[in-house]
């Protein structure tokens, strides 16, 4: 931005496109004083776009470059008060004129500031050019906090877009509620989750036969039992494989019905819900919630839930497997197991954090 009074021939941070499109909307009458010069990444349609505000002594203009015209053209003593307003996402200044109020420039986050110092300076034109004050208004920063709610429990702030402390939330609770949308297709679940430990059974009986591979057929030399652990073998690869694919079935078919009444029932909440609500919140943090909150939900409701089922149960096969084998040898295997867990809580404890972190970066696109 720049208000120093260069004539146009000076004015070198104007692209040459936009000062040919002010040159022709003077009829090419030489050179045009231009005093006040504003790029913006949003045009006035709200798509993005490069928009420029250029002040002369006459008048105030927004170029479109891309579209190669005018969009506006006010006069300047037209104007008796200028607004930034800062939006979720984007912001707008707004001008009031004798007869409309209208939109001067669109812009984004990353513009704000650059926004403000250039009301305050067409303001101060239109007070040495016209003569007179005209009104300005800078809103506050929407998409900031001005007061902390903090939870009665454990005192921590919670996030404005949120009504209970995320820290406080009763896990048992809230899984109880999402459990509802597995209610209806219960025969899927269990029978998923029944080939799914079935399955894993399966996967470890190849280790079993491999003990008797090296054990009786290589060192006590009985081949005759090779075709036997083989002919196993081959039995126990393709029914895991049967019954993986039939699971992988049955997962995907419980998670679409699963994340068509999640989908359905957010959707019917957020036609319930006041415009106040949708102006007070992000864009895309509303469409992060419907989107990837939503498919996350369903990978937990239609996969996690199993999983961690599954990889329960098999850590107390191999426990149970292991102490039946040699109970000294299972002892020494498991002594990393504290470390590991350790390490698991607080790595857990980190990841969360940048989670968090990349979620709401995710949301403020």
């Amino acid at each position: 931005m720049s208000s120093k009074g260069q004539q146009d021939d000076d004015t070198h941070y104007i692209p040459i496109k936009v000062k040919s499109i002010i040159n022709n909307y003077y009829n090419n009458c030489g050179s045009v004083n231009i005093i006040l010069t504003q790029a913006s990444d949003i045009k006035l349609n709200g798509f993005y776009g490069e928009s420029w505000l250029i002040a002369t002594e006459e008048h105030v203009l927004i170029v479109e470059p891309d579209d190669n015209k005018i969009v506006l053209a006010i006069s300047l003593q037209d104007l008796e008060e200028i607004q930034v307003r800062h939006l979720y996402g984007n912001g707008v200044v707004e001008v009031k004129t004798k007869n409309r109020t209208v939109d001067l420039l669109r812009f984004s986050r990353s513009y704000a500031d650059k926004m403000e110092n250039t009301a305050r300076e067409l303001s101060r034109l239109v007070r040495e050019i016209c003569g007179y004050d005209i009104k300005m208004n800078i809103s506050e920063e929407s998409g900031e906090q001005t007061s902390i709610n903090r939870c009665i429990n454990c005192g921590k702030s919670i996030p404005f877009d949120m009504r209970i402390c995320p820290k406080c939330i009763q896990k048992r609770k809230t899984l109880s509620r999402l459990l509802i949308y597995v209610k209806p297709y219960t025969s899927l679940a269990v029978t998923a989750l029944l080939l799914a430990i079935t399955g894993t059974v399966i996967q470890m009986v190849p280790q079993y036969l491999t003990k008797i591979m090296v054990d009786d057929v290589i060192l006590n030399q009985r081949s005759e039992l090779l075709v036997w652990v083989v002919f196993a073998l081959l039995l126990v690869y393709g029914s895991s494989s049967l019954i993986g694919g039939i699971r992988g079935y049955l997962t995907s078919k419980l998670g679409h019905n699963v994340l068509f009444d999640l989908r359905t029932n957010l959707y019917e909440h957020l036609q319930r819900l006041s415009i106040s609500f949708f102006d007070q919140r992000q864009t895309g943090a509303i469409m992060a919630r419907v989107i990837g909150d939503v498919n996350r939900l369903r990978n937990f409701l239609s996969n996690g839930l199993q999983d961690v089922v599954i990889q329960f149960f098999t850590i107390i096969v191999i426990c149970i497997m292991l102490f039946a084998t040699n109970a000294r040898l299972a002892l020494i295997a498991l002594l990393p197991v504290p470390i590991v867990l350790i390490a698991t809580i607080y790595f857990n404890k980190y990841i969360r954090k940048v989670w968090h972190r990349i979620h709401r970066r995710s949301s403020e696109l």
